[in-house]
């Protein structure tokens, strides 16, 4: 198990809710990339794995894991498009 899934298991059990699968999985993988991604990179990393999951539930994790002090979000306007990249809080 991986450090941020045992903070988001803890946190969860603190607070009486229940502890989402997907959203684990998300973390695991962020967790992996290191350095700042894209929920886009994200997603095509997680189907690579042979993990089913949509593009929405990506996106809907990483609002989670963001809202809840889990990973920190950088969002940049360089290309013209806004673009949202994520990783995991130290």
């Amino acid at each position: 198990m991986s450090r941020i899934s045992t903070k988001i298991k803890a946190y969860c059990k603190a607070k009486g809710v229940r502890c989402p699968g997907k959203k684990l999985l998300v973390a695991d993988y962020l967790q992996k990339t290191k350095d700042y991604t894209d929920a886009a990179n994200l997603y095509l990393l997680l189907r690579n794995s042979y993990v089913k999951i949509s593009p929405a539930t990506v996106y809907q994790s990483l609002n989670w894991l963001t809202e809840n002090g889990f990973v920190e979000c950088r969002t940049s306007d360089q290309t013209g498009t806004r673009e949202s990249r994520y990783r995991v809080r130290i």
